[in-house]
């Protein structure tokens, strides 16, 4: 479902990936950078019930993996797409720092220009 339009004349366009609760956070610093991980659980009400959506990241989100009820993962955006994790009550976009169990969520993938 195309949520937003990009307002540059390359005609990107931003879907809905998952929205629900952050359930899991690993970090770890290394060297400077920021590894980790984080996953979501869909919620109750929304088209994506019953799954959780991976993402690991380095510093950015690096893949998005959706987990089916039956375990089987799904890729649905990875790098150079850009994957946003939004708060769901103001809309501002998480950066990895800012993740944290309980946080109600959405996530947004929109793919990379080819220019």
């Amino acid at each position: 479902m195309s949520v937003l339009g990009c307002s540059c004349d390359c005609s990107a366009q931003a879907d809905a990936r998952c929205s629900g609760k952050i359930v899991g956070v690993e970090r770890k610093t290394v060297k400077g950078h920021v590894y980790g991980g984080v996953v979501i659980a869909a919620g109750d009400d929304t088209p994506f019930a019953g799954t959780s959506l991976k993402i690991p990241f380095k510093n950015e989100n690096i893949l998005a993996t959706r987990v089916g009820a039956d375990g089987a993962e799904t890729v649905i955006a990875s790098v150079p797409d850009l994957i946003c994790v939004c708060d769901a009550a103001s809309g501002d976009a998480l950066g990895t720092p800012e993740y944290r169990y309980g946080v109600l969520v959405f996530v947004l993938g929109t793919q990379a220009s080819d220019k």
